[in-house]
């Protein structure tokens, strides 16, 4: 489990709107596990790019991509509407690090039409600035 997933988790199991939704057991890193009930979701790093040095930190762009799967449309909407009410504009701590001014990009939605999956996805795209203190 990486740094800013676990900060993520801690995040999400203090918004009780998010709770109400979806537990925070339910989000993973990576892959869902196969036989996971919904709603379930899973985050990922895609990308960390524009970086910077300075004397004190290192910057960089980094997005996240949170993935959220759910038997109805409605469902999946509410919750990636939580998502983004509960991480736009945040700011995270972790280790050596601070996640600043969350941006949400985009939301996406498709259904699965595979007869085993039959489940709608929602895909919630943020991007962020993360400055990680430099020991001298």
């Amino acid at each position: 489990m990486s740094s800013l997933h676990a900060a993520l988790i801690d995040l999400w199991e203090n918004e009780p709107a998010l709770v109400a939704l979806m537990p925070a057991e339910q989000v993973y890193t990576g892959r869902i596990p196969v036989g996971v009930a919904m709603p379930c979701a899973s985050m990922d790093q895609p990308s960390m790019s524009g970086r910077m040095r300075s004397n004190d930190a290192d910057y960089a762009d980094v997005s996240l991509r949170l993935s959220v799967w759910s038997e109805t449309y409605a469902a999946g909407q509410a919750i990636a509407d939580a998502i983004e009410r509960a991480l736009s504009n945040r700011t995270l701590d972790y280790d050596d690090c601070r996640v600043l001014d969350f941006r949400h990009e985009s939301t996406s939605s498709e259904r699965e039409e595979e007869p085993e999956d039959r489940a709608w996805r929602f895909v919630i795209q943020f991007s962020a600035l993360r400055i990680r203190a430099r020991t001298h």
